[in-house]
């Protein structure tokens, strides 16, 4: 029952969270008239605190206990959230919302993520991950969807839907134990030291893939309203459009948990390293609609590989403890900083170069540079390892 509770609590807190991490930008577009560089400022920020905040979440469970420091972050969201809503015009307070949602949202989802896989062995761990990622990526193109009938609800409906989403996860977390259940170190279910090295490594390598996806993915959040609407789209079908590359991502989630041929394998983490800045400058370059589609579902797959794959190493490596989503979250908290920063780059040189597009190629080539030469280090490590986990071969 309490695993059924956690994965309502983490569709709706998906979806309140969507409101304001990307429908956020929509409302900052078409009703703040912010540029595209005040939106990567804005990502940056948001960032940045995530970031930080989710390093912090794993000290602040054990003072406060999960089910403590949830309940408060949750219930902090509702507050901020119906702030929001009441000054929805005002640039300054909705910005400042914004920033403190990112440090409550990066606290509360390393905390979700324990409960999700804790007490369980690789095996559990990954059908219990995937369960979890089809109810987050479930919420999110729905949320992205209803952002345009949400504005025009009323000025502030955004912020308010999500408000009162979050009180309902508060009265779902009130039964769950005040801490998730782990195994012993000595369990027979956990790794063995043998197994221990290839699987660390594989976790090193999805992480430095997870940074320069979220750094791509905020980007894409923070401008594909002005891409689509320059293709010349209506707000609201900006919004379902946009919504493409997340439907890519939940429908490949069940595949990816209904088979382990990917586990314990470099090959498929190589298909995502390609997709991912392939289906990112497509969408840049993108001449209509159509090509923007595409480059959303060839990145949107990148993402699922990615996200799935960090997520089940970094749970099995560290025993499901709230650090381990803590470091995963903190790598997407720096992404969403350090994607906008290298955009706002592009931007800068853009008007040398003759279009925001090379500009943006010029910009985000470093992160590609930098975290594809982190995976390929890792990757190295894991080739040397034993193969002790039983199945694929290591290419």
């Amino acid at each position: 029952m309490d695993a059924v509770r956690v994965l309502l609590v983490t569709f709706a807190e998906s979806f309140a969270t969507t409101c304001v991490q990307r429908g956020l930008y929509f409302h900052s577009t078409g009703r703040l008239g912010f540029s595209p560089a005040a939106n990567l400022w804005l990502a940056l920020g948001f960032g940045l605190l995530y970031a930080g905040a989710a390093v912090l979440s794993h000290r602040l469970a054990d003072r406060f206990t999960e089910k403590g420091l949830l309940l408060t972050v949750v219930g902090s969201q509702t507050l901020v959230n119906l702030g929001m809503g009441a000054v929805s015009f005002t640039p300054a307070a909705v910005v400042s919302g914004a920033l403190v949602m990112g440090a409550l949202n990066g606290l509360k989802w390393p905390v979700v993520e324990s409960y999700v896989a804790a007490g369980r062995g690789p095996a559990e761990q990954a059908r219990a991950i995937g369960r979890f990622n089809v109810s987050w990526a479930l919420a999110v193109p729905l949320s992205v969807a209803a952002t345009g009938p949400m504005m025009d609800l009323f000025a502030g409906g955004l912020f308010v839907v999500a408000a009162a989403i979050s009180a309902v996860s508060l009265v779902l977390l009130v039964p769950l134990p005040a801490r998730p259940r782990h195994l012993a170190a000595t369990d027979p279910l956990r790794p063995t030291a043998d197994q221990m090295p290839r699987l660390a490594s594989l976790m090193r390598a999805t992480r430095w893939l997870l940074l320069a996806n979220y750094s791509c993915a905020w980007v894409l959040a923070a401008l594909l309203p002005g891409v689509l609407t320059g293709l010349g789209l209506a707000l609201g079908a900006a919004a379902a459009v946009a919504s493409a590359l997340d439907l890519v991502r939940l429908a490949a989630f069940p595949v990816l948990q209904r088979t382990s041929a990917w586990h314990n394998r470099l090959s498929p983490l190589a298909v995502a390293a390609v997709l991912m800045p392939a289906g990112f400058f497509m969408v840049f370059f993108a001449p209509n609609v159509a090509t923007v589609l595409a480059g959303e579902i060839v990145f949107g797959l990148a993402t699922a590989l990615t996200y799935y794959a960090t997520f089940y190493y970094a749970m099995v490596v560290r025993n499901a403890a709230v650090d381990a989503g803590g470091g995963n979250e903190t790598l997407i908290g720096l992404g969403s900083a350090v994607g906008p920063a290298a955009a706002l780059l592009g931007f800068a040189l853009a008007p040398a170069l003759g279009q925001e597009a090379y500009g943006m190629v010029i910009g985000l080539a470093p992160v590609f540079v930098v975290c594809f030469g982190g995976a390929v280090r890792s990757a190295t490590a894991v080739i040397r390892a034993p193969h002790a986990t039983g199945g694929a071969s290591p290419q």
